[in-house]
């Protein structure tokens, strides 16, 4: 049966349609829809991921299931195995299963954010004989949060393996409360085929079970992906590929579309957020992972502590060709596993930093301190945030577990504590708040690329007693902002008893002095992200959402891209909401890029200002990242507003930049409008950002 077309798609989650295809939006949708009616196939593939730490035998039972036959211990997986099973359908059809066999060395594991995905089964395979030493659960305890966090709850069966040497028995019971998508827990030998069909039987069970199974797909895109699987190539360039999908009828935005469901699937990779990255495809991700983890695996990379140079990839990648070396290093730097040293010539690889942290002379006095606690610590928060803030690196210290930065008046220690489940920050000097806000702003995103592991953010107290105390008071941020809006001014130290100013415990300086005008502050956020333009995507969710960070760090409630309204034409999303303490909406704020001058993207966003604000705030904020011809477009721009059809009647335009010289970086205009009897003012921030 053909999916059920409608004209609602913002809110209205469609459930014959491809969950990848729905999260593209709207014109992937009717590109689906309209090759549908072209012709369709049902799809009976999945894959299989089977995860767990590393010796206890995944490779072995990965072979025994797809080959039925045992070769003996294997050597542990480099990075990602990919195998290819197939079984019967219940209607006697093939199933296909793409077999995942995941290293289970720790390094890799920060990788698996990448691969980890909805529309799987999971095995998680343990092994008697290593874990009987440690405490019951502990050694399932990171594998179960990580797959559940990632792939949103897929079903998960645990495999006691090897049998045949030593058996274990673990709360079952426990662990299925807790993790309610654990479906069974099964004990086998890979070597004697022990319990095998067993296994068999429910991994089976569990994929019929999948309502993607058999899901209806146009034919053109299952011609193309067997064209490209025929051609056993392990990439192809993004020109080529373009190609292919034409000579099926299929255009550039379409073929697009195509690939970035692909590559959900996993069945190829496509970075397109990567400029460099997007002229390649992977139709082989195993060749091209493998590449990557080769460099974390080299000996000579390990012992010299993560370093490594361009001339050494020779060797490394001896069986890699030439030409395709700096598309792999930038797919390891978009893994986030290495960062360019300031001399140009070397990599680091933060995972293979050495553990211990040097001696370090730090002074606590009048640091922000706060925390990041976790139920479970995922891998990877410290060294792919010392990848993403390693130009800020104070001299060169860095390690496995922590780093120093320092931007302008301000430095930051930054340490995690994998025992107690926290990371640790303690931010000093003149712009303290500044530098926190970026930390912070950069914590979030690795978390969002984690799918918001549960975690708490917390203060220290700032009274005599805890300023002196090893075990200081913390105060949780959720916690100080609902006090903030029940119009609590303080709040009470469990450890003193003393009352403390909430604001300041929040990280504002000055105590309870004057709020400083969101259009100051506004200013100075811009202002950093022009700092920060090349480590910054630039892409306009990535600049709104640390514009929003930074108006959070100085107090405001914001929202970012939040759905709120009704639009005089349909809901949607606005891109920065700011509120009151009491929740209510005092500004609007709507950001968009510039790269050549677009009459009509400039009319739509000052447009949907007015759309938005069903209220008539008396200020609303229009931000233009302008990436080319600066001056030129501002003149323009600032031509063009003055000209368009407002609903509510334009008064004036006035230029109010502070430095309006050839050489100002931001241009910030105001125009009046009369809406309802009331003057009311847009202002316009023309902000010049060099794209990375």
């Amino acid at each position: 049966m053909k999916p059920q077309k409608t004209q609602q798609i913002e809110n209205n989650p469609i459930e014959t349609l491809p969950i990848e295809i729905v999260q593209q939006g709207k014109e992937a949708i009717k590109n689906y829809l309209a090759e549908l009616e072209k012709g369709t196939v049902n799809l009976y593939e999945t894959k299989l991921l089977l995860v767990g730490y590393g010796a206890v035998g995944k490779t072995s039972l990965m072979k025994r299931l797809v080959y039925n036959k045992y070769n003996g211990d294997e050597l542990s997986t480099e990075g990602i195995e990919i195998k290819r099973w197939k079984l019967k359908t219940e209607n006697n059809g093939e199933l296909k299963i793409n077999i995942w066999d995941f290293g289970g060395q720790e390094i890799y594991h920060s990788t698996h954010q990448f691969f980890l995905s909805k529309r799987s089964i999971y095995l998680l395979v343990w092994d008697a004989r290593i874990d009987h030493m440690m405490p019951n659960l502990a050694s399932f305890d990171y594998w179960l949060h990580i797959v559940s966090l990632l792939s949103k709850n897929s079903p998960i069966i645990i495999v006691q393996n090897k049998i045949d040497q030593r058996t274990s028995l673990v709360d079952e019971k426990y662990m299925q409360e807790y993790f309610p998508n654990i479906v069974g827990f099964y004990k086998v030998s890979a070597k004697d085929k022990i319990g095998i069909n067993e296994l068999e039987e429910i991994i089976q069970k569990e994929i019929n079970k999948q309502a993607h199974i058999g899901e209806q797909l146009p034919k053109v895109w299952i011609d193309i992906r067997d064209n490209l699987k025929n051609r056993q190539q392990n990439y192809i360039q993004l020109d080529e590929y373009l190609s292919v999908c034409k000579s099926y009828n299929i255009d550039y935005e379409q073929a697009i579309h195509l690939s970035n469901y692909f590559h959900d699937l996993g069945i190829f990779l496509h970075f397109q957020d990567n400029d460099i990255l997007r002229n390649l495809i992977f139709l082989n991700p195993e060749w091209a992972t493998k590449a990557v983890y080769k460099i974390i695996d080299t000996k000579e990379v390990i012992d010299n502590r993560g370093k490594f140079n361009y001339t050494q990839l020779k060797n490394i990648w001896k069986d890699y060709p030439d030409d395709k070396f700096t598309f792999l290093i930038e797919l390891m730097k978009k893994f986030e596993l290495c960062f360019l040293l300031p001399n140009g010539g070397d990599y680091i690889v933060p995972e293979l930093l050495p553990p211990t942290q040097p001696d370090i002379i730090w002074d606590d006095t009048d640091n922000f301190w706060f925390e990041y606690r976790y139920k479970f610590v995922p891998a990877g928060v410290i060294t792919r945030l010392i990848v993403r803030m390693h130009d800020y690196i104070k001299d060169d210290l860095y390690w496995l577990h922590g780093v120093i930065i320092k931007r302008e008046n301000a430095e930051a220690i930054i340490t995690i504590k994998k025992f107690e489940r926290y990371v640790k920050v303690k931010v000093r000097g003149k712009n303290k708040q500044d530098l926190f806000g970026i930390i912070r702003y950069e914590i979030d995103n690795i978390h969002k690329t984690l799918k918001n592991p549960p975690v708490e953010l917390l203060t220290h107290c700032i009274c005599d007693e805890c300023k002196s105390s090893k075990e200081p008071h913390f105060f949780a941020f959720n916690k100080l902002n609902k006090a903030l809006e029940k119009g609590k001014k303080t709040i009470e130290c469990q450890n003193s008893f003393e009352d403390i100013l909430i604001n300041r415990l929040l990280g504002k300086i000055n105590g309870e002095g004057e709020q400083k005008a969101l259009f100051d502050y506004l200013l100075m956020a811009l202002k950093q992200l022009q700092g920060l333009s090349l480590s910054i995507q630039k892409y306009e969710d990535s600049r709104n959402s640390f514009v929003a960070t930074m108006l959070t760090n100085k107090n405001f409630r914001v929202k970012d891209q939040t759905k709120w309204g009704i639009a005089k034409t349909q809901p949607g999303e606005i891109d920065i909401k700011i509120e009151d303490e009491k929740g209510i909406t005092f500004a609007i704020c709507e950001a968009f890029n510039l790269h050549d001058f677009d009459r009509t993207k400039i009319k739509n966003h000052i447009l949907k200002i007015f759309n938005y604000d069903v209220n008539g705030l008396p200020e609303n904020y229009i931000i233009v990242y302008s990436e080319k011809n600066f001056m030129q477009n501002w003149q323009k721009y600032t031509t063009y507003i003055q000209t368009i059809n407002y609903e509510h009647a334009f008064l004036d335009f006035t230029d109010i930049s502070n430095n309006p010289d050839i050489n100002t970086d931001i241009k910030v205009g105001v125009a009046r409008h009369k809406r309802n009897k009331k003057v009311i003012k847009i202002y316009h921030f023309f902000v010049k950002l060099i794209t990375p």
